[in-house]
């Protein structure tokens, strides 16, 4: 209330930024400034690998508030029939994500992967990418399948429906509804290629925008 209506500009990442900001901030000094993920040049159609690394790969901090919706997603994972998961990252509340897995006999299915600089790589050689901001449109770019976890839970596999509904609040899952496990598993085994073409086609013309 004090600092922002002295300000001459002030970007914000999403919609959801926007009405957060303009109560304090004239709409002519707000500018929206999306995520800036690189695709290729042209309009990518979905490629996956058979030889690729049959697990998931999610990617994320681990902080005591992100590790709910990564549990939330291994466990159902495991319901779901996925093969297991990767998860790049790191953060002060590992250690408690790892306690919790094991305590409910999850930890098996879970490799961690600590803090990577080889990200890209990573995401083409998983079956899918897992997690929430910059790294639903990453793994889209990487033209894998995505799964949207927010900070409660998982949200689905991100269909051209569900990337517009996350765009609002910059694919952070907040004010989405959490799916269950047996939603998780009918939504992964009826994904297909003609479905992947057309969600990284979409996230292409977001980002192209």
């Amino acid at each position: 209330a004090i600092v922002l209506p002295q300000a001459s500009l002030v970007a914000v990442v999403s919609d959801e930024m926007v009405e957060i900001a303009r109560p304090y901030v004239a709409d002519t000094s707000l500018l929206v400034v999306p995520n800036g993920v690189e695709f290729p040049a042209q309009a990518p159609g979905a490629v996956r690998d058979a030889a690729c690394d049959p697990r998931w790969l999610m990617v994320g901090r681990l902080d005591a508030l992100k590790i709910v919706g990564v549990l939330d997603f291994v466990r159902k994972a495991r319901r779901a029939g996925m093969a297991g998961v990767r998860i790049a990252g790191d953060g002060d509340a590992k250690a408690m994500l790892q306690q919790r897995l094991f305590d409910e006999g999850l930890a098996d299915g879970v490799e961690f992967l600590g803090a990577r600089a080889d990200i890209p790589q990573l995401m083409q050689s998983s079956a899918g990418v897992v997690g929430m901001g910059r790294v639903v449109l990453e793994g889209l770019a990487a033209q894998r399948p995505v799964v949207l976890v927010g900070y409660d839970g998982v949200k689905g596999v991100v269909d051209a429906g569900l990337l517009q509904l996350a765009r609002r609040a910059n694919f952070s899952g907040r004010n989405l509804d959490t799916v269950e496990a047996d939603h998780l598993g009918a939504q992964l085994a009826a994904l297909g290629e003609t479905d992947l073409a057309a969600v990284v086609a979409t996230a292409f013309r977001l980002a192209s925008a």
